[in-house]
């Protein structure tokens, strides 16, 4: 993959550069605002891992004082594929405060960053249990998520080859395509066109 040496990808053909931008502006309004307030904070989550008790999860959680996500897209010290905690142990409040800083930086990178796995609904028995942390999304953020599959996976079969972008694919195909990119307008009752009912008609 051609990056610069700030990591980022380099040498996207031009209508791969103008949907990154697009998506990177889009993912920013839609989660603009979004917090993590009584929900489970990356280092909690790995505490959660190891077992640690209610008061070592409270000193974790303490330890997360990011003035918000968007701090975190150039942290390097937010290791999101470390092993150990990290999505799985998130709830959905922290899943969705995380989840667009990964986007972001998947976009600028071009690596999975330890997301698309997290972002899959098997039909297995963790099917409920991943639904339930994308319960808090919007709809305007699951066109977010919906785009960013999509792109990751032009971008990765442009620089990888189709095989390597098969997961991409199967996290979109196995629910995010099903998502709305318009409103589904109403069609209007054309005028003359309304259905009168019949009128009953008693005896012969």
């Amino acid at each position: 993959m051609a990056r610069s040496r700030t990591g980022k990808v380099d040498h996207l053909p031009g209508f791969v550069e103008a949907e990154r931008d697009a998506l990177l502006a889009d993912i920013e309004a839609a989660f603009a605002g979004v917090g993590r307030e009584g929900g489970i904070s990356w280092s909690e989550a790995e505490v959660l891992d190891m077992y640690g008790t209610a008061e070592d999860q409270a000193k974790a959680r303490a330890q997360d004082r990011e003035p918000g996500w968007r701090s975190l897209v150039d942290d390097s010290k937010w290791r999101t594929g470390c092993g150990v905690g990290g999505w799985s142990f998130l709830d959905a409040v922290g899943f969705r405060y995380y989840l667009p800083a990964a986007m972001i930086r998947c976009i600028r990178t071009g690596n999975d960053e330890g997301i698309e796995y997290h972002l899959r609904l098997d039909d297995d028995k963790f099917r409920d249990f991943r639904a339930d942390k994308w319960s808090l999304l919007t709809l305007d953020q699951r066109r977010c998520v919906r785009r960013f599959l999509e792109y990751m996976g032009v971008v990765t079969a442009y620089v990888y080859g189709g095989f390597d972008a098969s997961g991409w694919q199967q996290s979109l195909e196995l629910y995010w395509d099903q998502i709305p990119m318009e409103e589904v307008a109403i069609p209007k009752k054309e005028k003359g066109k309304g259905h009168r009912p019949k009128k009953e008609r008693h005896g012969p």
